[in-house]
C-alpha cells in the first residue's frame, strides 16, 4: 500500500509540534531581551550610585576638613 509522506494527521501534528516551538522561542527571545534591557539599565545605575557616594565622602573630607580650628 502507498504511504503519503504528509497524511492529514502527520501534517496536523508537525503544524502543532512548530507551533510549540515558535512559542518556546518567542517566550525565550522576551526573555533575553528583558535579561538584556535590566543588565543595560542597571549598569549606569551602579555607576551613578558609586559616583553619588563617592561624592558624599569627599563632600564629609572637605566639611571636616573646614571645620578644623
Amino acid at each position: 500500500m502507498n504511504d503519503p509522506l504528509w497524511t492529514p494527521e502527520r501534517l496536523a501534528l508537525a503544524h502543532d509540534q512548530a507551533h510549540a516551538e515558535v512559542q518556546r522561542l518567542r517566550l525565550q527571545a522576551l526573555d533575553d531581551f528583558w535579561r538584556t534591557t535590566d543588565a543595560l539599565l542597571a549598569e549606569p545605575s551602579r555607576r551613578a550610585l558609586r559616583t553619588a557616594e563617592r561624592l558624599r565622602h569627599r563632600l564629609m573630607r572637605h566639611r571636616r576638613w573646614r571645620e578644623q580650628p
